[in-house]
């Protein structure tokens, strides 16, 4: 049988292979590589069934350079909502924990009579009074809400739209 006489005795050549050129004993991690092998089949590797960590098969002194991915962000929603009165007037509320709270604080505060006439989640809501005519409705900013506002008010051809209202709920990170 061929092989390599270390001083020790003879070691059989299956157990020897070259990778990428260099003389690597694997017959102790229970595989070897092909010949032409340009990395160990995956789960194998100089430290056995790990990859090294810095050059080194985990010892101590490079525990602390392993990097621990931060806790992902928590965001919980926030909402908004505004009613209107029968005689047109409106109240508005935002930055509540739930739709079910925001309408009932909104209708709450307007009083008997009233109607929802606009909500949002996590972004701005607004109202444009275009002589005699409210517009309600939202978008991601304030800027944002006011210019589809007033461009709905300005569509209608009314003869002057004024920005009543515009309030955000924007979600708040816990996490």
């Amino acid at each position: 049988m061929s092989g390599l006489d270390t001083g020790f005795g003879i070691i059989a050549s299956p157990l020897l292979r070259v990778y990428t050129s260099s003389l690597i004993l694997v017959g102790a991690l229970g595989s070897t590589f092909p010949a032409n092998s340009q990395a160990p089949p995956p789960g194998r590797g100089p430290c056995g069934m790990g990859a090294p960590i810095n050059g080194s098969c985990g010892s101590p002194s490079n525990a602390g350079n392993r990097q621990i991915a931060a806790p992902a962000e928590v965001w919980r929603s926030r909402y908004g909502a505004i009613a209107r009165d029968a005689d047109g007037n409106t109240v508005s509320t935002k930055d509540q924990e739930s739709r079910r709270i925001a309408r009932r604080k909104v209708l709450e505060e307007c009083g008997k009579g009233c109607e929802i006439i606009a909500e949002t989640r996590n972004s701005c809501l607004g109202i444009v009074n275009g002589y005699g005519r409210l517009y309600s409705g939202g978008a991601a900013d304030p800027e944002a809400t006011r210019n589809l506002l007033l461009s709905n008010c300005a569509s209608d051809s009314r003869p002057s739209c004024e920005v009543v209202y515009v309030g955000c709920s924007y979600p708040v990170r816990v996490r």
